[in-house]
């Protein structure tokens, strides 16, 4: 139609004296008289200033997140690591070129993946700064645990703009914590359950239905007597292993007393049923 527009950026004195930013458009068009220029002049000095600022605020966090001795992962809204910094390399065992532009869902635990991402994308949608434990996969393939804080970022109109995530290596906690449940719910003589994994374990099961059977050694007694206490130690541990070699995944066997066992049998719903195992 014989116009076009183009726009530039200038700066302009006021009447006092002030220099300020001004958007200049200019639209040209072509009439019967012949070419005809309109000229727009915007103030744009505040909005240059909160963009300036604003660049000024993420190459602050951009240092900060570089020097921090805290591990940091940056991730977009999709879930991408866009900053890694060096202090989450050295702990996650990977380097920048190993993480930048790949979703962290590919280094999360595949049977977490599910769960972090609804916390992770939960945290995109209301923000907040909860805390949580997910386990990464290192480049060796070994598995570690981090303790997570996760923080969105939002810009001016209240839209999530990336994600921070700061991360504690937990590793050694976790299996600290794991080895002291397994000696408080497990026999030390066997291996199998005590009494208090096995209640655990009924606890656990009873939703779907469960049998329980007790088992108590008759005259055990005379194999300590007779043979000795070694002896009749290395009896029960070949019972309870018998046992468990007999059972199906989610059954138990637990050694409840001296010379008694308990075995469960998880998803029973009739008599029938408990009575067949």
């Amino acid at each position: 139609d014989g116009r076009s527009d183009r726009h530039v950026e200038v700066m302009l004195t006021r009447a006092n004296g002030e220099a300020f930013v001004a958007q200049v458009s200019i639209s040209t068009f072509d009439t019967s008289t012949g070419t005809v220029s309109t000229a727009i002049v915007r103030d744009v000095s505040e909005e240059k200033e909160v963009e300036s600022a604003l660049r000024a605020a993420q190459e602050a966090l951009e240092r900060a997140v570089d020097t921090s001795d805290i591990g940091l992962l940056l991730l977009d809204q999709d879930l991408r690591m866009f900053r890694v910094n060096q202090t989450a390399m050295a702990m996650l065992g990977h380097v920048s070129s190993d993480l930048v532009g790949r979703s962290i869902m590919d280094i999360i635990q595949p049977n977490e993946v599910d769960e972090v991402r609804r916390y992770m994308s939960g945290l995109l949608r209301h923000g907040g700064n909860p805390k949580s434990e997910i386990r990464i996969v290192g480049s060796d393939q070994s598995v570690r645990v981090f303790a997570t804080r996760g923080m969105t970022v939002f810009d001016q109109s209240d839209h999530p703009m990336y994600l921070i995530l700061q991360l504690a290596d937990a590793t050694e906690r976790k299996h600290e914590e794991e080895r002291q449940h397994f000696e408080a719910t497990h026999d030390a003589l066997t291996g199998q359950l005590n009494r208090t994994g096995f209640l655990e374990s009924i606890g656990a099961e009873l939703a779907d239905g469960v049998a329980v059977l007790s088992i108590d050694l008759d005259r055990f007694q005379r194999v300590n007597d007779a043979l000795g206490r070694t002896t009749g130690d290395a009896f029960l541990v070949a019972i309870g292993d018998r046992i468990a070699r007999l059972l199906r995944p989610r059954d138990a066997v637990a050694r409840i007393g001296g010379d008694e066992f308990g075995v469960l049998f998880a998803d029973v719903r009739d008599e029938e049923t408990a009575n067949r195992l």
